[in-house]
């Protein structure tokens, strides 16, 4: 019995607290109803928001390998302008980054002009990481293609203190990823770009002008053949051949010479015949005597 008094007494309580809450409440009703509506369209907008955000981080994505099959640096730029904040779009600038280096350090070889091109473009990919994002793992990989970029663009006519500025990445690289991917091979240029004799290079390798790239074309490159169709001569001025002039004979008018077959001598019939010659002499030897 007094369990269940206790029990009885425990549930009065409950719903009097009930009660003067509801009492307590009720003149905030319309507020409290408005909270929650609100509260109901945030979750909502984010619900959508959400799902907006990751149907357009897979479509990015995708232009993304895209781009990297086709090797079209632009569309990740493209890529990159468009999601400066997310991860798709600081990973397309990277890459362009490495596209837009790779293609510089290969035109340093045929086209200057173009190859300094290509390397200021890497440069502002590679800032364009360095600016956005806050990922460890692309700011050193930013961070070393841009050293590379400033090294490379040292050899191009258009060099303006690059090769210090190349030292200066490479020192940043290793003062803040000292046991990084690219700890080594940062180490090894940085002690490379020290010496006088590699300065000495890149001074010489600036003045140098390459030839213009091949062609399909003959001739030098750059140069048009010297050749013109007006210079050939007038084929209708030339004397025709005269009618009475014999044709030459041909291959089926000129009768065929058949070869004499010769007969091999054979040793052994040629020895018979001399010893049988020689008997025969013998007998009529003492003939002619008598």
């Amino acid at each position: 019995m007094k369990s269940e008094r206790r029990h009885e007494l425990q549930h009065n309580e409950l719903a009097a607290w009930i009660t003067r809450s509801f009492e307590t409440v009720r003149p905030y009703g319309n507020a409290v109803v408005g909270a929650i509506a609100v509260v109901c369209l945030v979750a909502i907008g984010w619900i959508w928001w959400s799902r907006q955000s990751a149907a357009d981080d897979a479509s990015a994505w995708n232009n993304v390998y895209q781009a990297q099959v086709g090797n079209n640096p632009a569309a990740l730029m493209e890529v990159a302008e468009s999601h400066p904040d997310a991860n798709v779009g600081q990973w397309a600038a990277a890459v362009a980054g490495d596209m837009f280096l790779v293609s510089g350090c290969e035109q340093l070889f045929t086209n200057k002009a173009t190859a300094a091109q290509e390397l200021r473009k890497a440069v502002e990919s590679y800032l364009v990481v360095l600016k956005n994002s806050q990922s460890p793992t692309l700011r050193e990989r930013a961070t070393f293609g841009l050293a590379r970029a400033y090294e490379s663009l040292s050899g191009t006519r258009q060099s303006q203190g690059e090769l210090d500025r190349a030292i200066e990445s490479y020192q940043t690289l290793l003062d803040k990823w000292p046991d990084g991917a690219y700890t080594e091979l940062a180490r090894q240029r940085l002690t490379d770009l020290q010496r006088p004799a590699t300065k000495q290079f890149y001074d010489k390798f600036a003045q140098y002008d390459p030839k213009p790239a091949y062609t399909e074309q003959p001739g030098t490159p750059g140069e048009k053949l010297p050749f013109s169709t007006e210079a050939l001569p007038d084929f209708s001025e030339l004397p025709k051949p005269d009618s009475a002039t014999p044709e030459p004979a041909t291959q089926e008018s000129t009768p065929k010479s058949t070869p004499v077959k010769t007969q091999e001598s054979d040793p052994v019939k040629t020895s018979e015949s001399s010893s049988v010659q020689g008997e025969a002499g013998a007998k009529d030897g003492p003939e002619k005597k008598e």
